[in-house]
């Protein structure tokens, strides 16, 4: 594995030393890895053939016109609980979640439920413990 660097704070050089880096024929990567990948400035085209993007993002932080939204067209994807901003970016019809780690795949254009696994415990939310207490509570009354 070869770590790039850094990208916090990239700005239209930092952009151009990723895609010096991803073009070096003796260092491509096959897949490349952009966390925060909203807070960048790249052309997808010119991502040299052979290598791939996997991209994080929030999807609130996406503005029209951004990089990410041109790309999304033709990926798939994964919205984690998703909500409207995830509908509109993705242009298909997503279950809401509040419950971590339950989202939606996004495979050729059709949303498919998943649970991400974590090496860490996640607490559930108030509002999911509070439903699960009162559907106990209904059940044991009848």
């Amino acid at each position: 594995m070869t770590i790039v660097g850094d990208l916090d704070g990239v700005g239209g050089e930092r952009t151009d030393d990723l895609l010096a880096f991803l073009s070096d024929p003796g260092s491509v990567p096959r897949v490349c890895l952009i966390d925060d990948a909203d807070r960048i400035e790249l052309d997808p085209l010119q991502v040299p053939a052979g290598v791939h993007l996997v991209v994080a993002a929030k999807a609130d932080h996406l503005e029209y016109g951004h990089w990410l939204r041109r790309m999304v067209a033709d990926a798939e994807g994964l919205a984690l609980r998703p909500d409207h901003r995830d509908e509109d970016l993705w242009r298909v019809r997503l279950a809401p979640s509040r419950v971590p780690g339950r989202g939606m795949l996004i495979a050729r254009g059709e949303p498919i439920p998943i649970q991400v696994a974590s090496g860490t415990m996640a607490a559930p939310l108030k509002e999911d413990t509070d439903h699960a207490r009162s559907n106990r509570n209904r059940r044991h009354a009848t």
